[in-house]
């Protein structure tokens, strides 16, 4: 299993320990029909999970068409530290989404932004094909980001970083931050990507 210290996002070995006060990131209370819930390292969601990363309009975005195995060892390592969480999301009692939700101040993306060590990014796939298209992400974001500022006091902005060429992704972002005062940051060089990056601030959020 891959230890915190060895994980391709986390900067923890090169910032301060003020940027690694805040424990794991919560489960936000969502509404609509929609629930979200930790996903279990093993069992049925890591088997649906892997079923969704294969999936031809998942794979091409998120890149981790990995074993069953890989997949177990990546979930639990998620409980092993504090730096992130796997999610399921369901929809009327149906499962049709995975997220993760991530201490921002830690990854690769604070290297990119003023960033504050109770900053939660957020990455999601749709994995339940018959929702795609549906709009469904676009009312997931709406209601997951202040979602997040109730469930966290102390979170001052929430991020997400799409990739460039994921189109689907940066429109759903930039339709969110236009309707909820979010802020483009511009094109950033990650290890692994080149991303645009999102912000969310809770105080730009609660002007609006």
């Amino acid at each position: 299993m891959t230890s915190t210290a060895e994980h391709p996002r986390i900067i923890d070995a090169r910032i301060p320990d003020s940027q690694k006060v805040a424990p794991k990131p919560p489960v936000p209370e969502l509404t609509e029909k929609r629930y979200l819930r930790l996903a279990a390292p093993d069992g049925a969601d890591c088997q649906l999970i892997h079923d969704w990363m294969k999936a031809p309009h998942v794979a091409p975005a998120w890149k981790q068409d990995w074993p069953l195995e890989q997949w177990h060892a990546h979930l639990s390592q998620m409980y092993d530290n504090t730096y992130e969480r796997p999610y399921i999301l369901e929809y009327d009692g149906e499962a049709v989404a995975y997220l993760e939700l991530y201490r921002a101040a830690r990854d690769v993306i604070a290297d990119h932004y003023d960033a504050h060590a109770w900053d939660i990014g957020l990455h999601g796939a749709i994995g339940n094909i018959k929702y795609v298209g549906k709009t469904l992400g676009f009312r997931v974001w709406m209601d997951i980001i202040p979602a997040l500022f109730r469930a966290e006091p102390q979170c001052r902005a929430v991020m997400t970083d799409p990739a460039v060429d994921n189109e689907m992704a940066l429109r759903l972002d930039q339709g969110v931050a236009n309707r909820i005062g979010g802020e483009n940051l511009g094109e950033a060089q990650l290890p692994h990507k080149k991303a645009v990056l999102f912000r969310y601030s809770r105080a730009a959020f609660e002007a609006r």
